[in-house]
């Protein structure tokens, strides 16, 4: 049996500041559950197949009431991270790649993150905050978080980026990795609904204006790499 340095040195954690966030804390227990998979001949597609089932789960629990089940979900959340690394780590060490696991990697960020902002939505809604504001802001983060997901499509098919789950986060200043934190969703995914549930549990109101702002401010982030990129295209032909 593999034991959990064997693994690493196969699948080496990379620098700190050359992952995002969201893998640094995942990477702690990926190990466990990426040996458990090769143990029991578990292909890589089985388990991102297992992290949308995660996703979607999380996203149904987040819409629940009460403080438990927004903390249930942050926890939900962190599993089906765990295992986006998982697949990959895997994937490397039984040397088992696939188009048709890139697609399906592809697909649970595209189910799983609108899926979490709608949660999100409806659980602010629940408390009673601003039902306009919290739609127009939900439906305007869902917009450009679709359009960040077509830009990084685009730039994967044109070559303009790395074929890496990691390819914006080179190693860089620590303000850089600060601002990447704010722009890279799954770190979102897995704090705010814990931040939620603590909320509400010691009636914080103004977590729904940090989570206002931040939305507001990723969608800002969003639109100015997809302006580049429209530009890098319209300059090509």
């Amino acid at each position: 049996m593999m034991t959990y340095k064997e693994f690493r040195k196969l699948s080496p954690i990379p620098s700190f500041l050359a992952i995002p966030f969201a893998s640094s804390i995942c990477y702690i227990i990926s190990p466990y559950i990426s040996m458990f998979f090769i143990r029991h001949h578990i292909r890589p597609n089985t388990v991102t197949l297992l992290m949308i089932i995660m996703g979607v789960l999380g996203g149904c629990v987040l819409m629940l009431p009460g403080f438990w089940f927004k903390i249930l979900a942050g926890f939900i959340y962190y599993f089906w991270y765990t295992l986006d690394v998982s697949d990959g780590e895997v994937a490397r060490i039984t040397q088992t790649f696939s188009k048709g696991g890139k697609y399906l990697d592809w697909c649970a960020h595209l189910v799983c993150h609108p899926l979490f902002a709608v949660g999100m939505w409806h659980s602010f809604n629940s408390l009673g905050y601003s039902s306009f504001l919290t739609t127009i802001v939900t439906f305007v983060f869902i917009t450009f978080e679709l359009i960040s997901r077509n830009n990084l499509a685009m730039s994967l098919l044109y070559g303009y980026v790395e074929n890496s789950p990691y390819h914006h986060f080179v190693k860089q200043s620590l303000i850089r990795y600060l601002y990447k934190f704010f722009v890279y969703l799954p770190n979102e995914v897995i704090i705010f609904p814990i931040l939620l549930g603590l909320s509400m549990l010691f009636h914080i109101d103004w977590f729904y204006w940090i989570y206002i702002l931040w939305a507001l401010l990723y969608s800002i982030a969003v639109l100015r790499a997809f302006l580049l990129f429209i530009w890098r295209m319209y300059k090509s032909v």
